[in-house]
């Protein structure tokens, strides 16, 4: 259940309602003072009279009391199962956000931005629409008359229930990703080895020391990578077979590795 402690909060408070309710009702029948039930008993003089009203008096408050308590928690229990959907959608988004080609045309950009519980899309044409979640890979567009995207398992595709689809783009400009595949040598020091294992977007790098990397292209020839948290950039030279970091080194490699992506 999305929001279990918003119905536990509900169901308690509701018993708590229920018994304040017995006990006003409870309060009706019980004898008075003199031993007679008012249910019954003829109003003797003014002083029993006060006393009834004071005690009605006191079960309408206890009534708007509970009323108005169940009132103001199932307010605030709404007001937190909001948050926790949109929460809920944010590890979604991360799988659709970002630039799309239309038909996979790198021509024909469309988008999707994340905007909390839900998401803002905009196709080829500029035409926008929300998405609202339907399962973990698939949304649904309302103002394009309710077609729903199926994203694809690695990520780079929706496929539309109209017949159409959108593709990852290449970065937006339509360039081929060099395969970086292989073993590498730091400095040309061949007596020392690197590596680079590339799939898609996804790159992992691990220097002559055993210390790894992740990072990906921002460029077409250009690179970013994340050593445990320290950040450097590397260039790709036009061959593909060295890599100039920015922290002064470099990588090359004297065996190029089939396409495999």
């Amino acid at each position: 259940m999305l929001w279990g402690p918003q119905y536990s909060l509900q169901r308690v408070l509701t018993d708590r309602l229920q018994i304040s309710l017995s006990f006003a009702l409870l309060e009706i029948v019980i004898e008075d003072d003199n031993g007679r039930i008012f249910g019954d008993q003829t109003l003797r003089d003014e002083e029993s009279f006060v006393r009834i009203v004071n005690r009605y008096v006191r079960i309408l408050l206890l009534v708007l009391l509970a009323c108005g308590g169940f009132l103001i928690i199932s307010e605030f229990a709404n007001r937190n199962e909001s948050v926790v959907v949109a929460q809920a959608g944010g590890g979604q988004a991360n799988n659709f956000v970002g630039a799309w080609c239309a038909q996979g045309d790198p021509t024909k950009h469309a988008s999707i931005s994340d905007n909390g519980a839900f998401l803002n899309l905009t196709n080829e044409n500029g035409d926008t629409s929300i998405g609202n979640y339907q399962g973990s890979n698939q949304v649904s567009a309302p103002g394009w008359q309710f077609v729903t995207g199926t994203l694809s398992g690695d990520g780079s595709r929706i496929n539309w229930s109209n017949g159409t689809f959108w593709a990852r783009c290449s970065n937006g400009n339509g360039y081929r990703k060099p395969n970086l595949n292989g073993i590498w040598y730091p400095n040309g020091n061949r007596s020392l080895s690197c590596s680079i294992q590339q799939h898609r977007d996804s790159i992992n790098f691990q220097n002559e020391t055993g210390q790894r990397a992740t990072g990906s292209f921002d460029g077409k020839r250009h690179l970013s990578t994340n050593w445990s948290g320290t950040k450097i950039g590397g260039t790709i030279s036009a061959d593909g077979n060295r890599i100039d970091w920015d922290n002064g080194t470099y990588w090359v490699r004297y065996r190029v590795y089939s396409q495999s992506n």
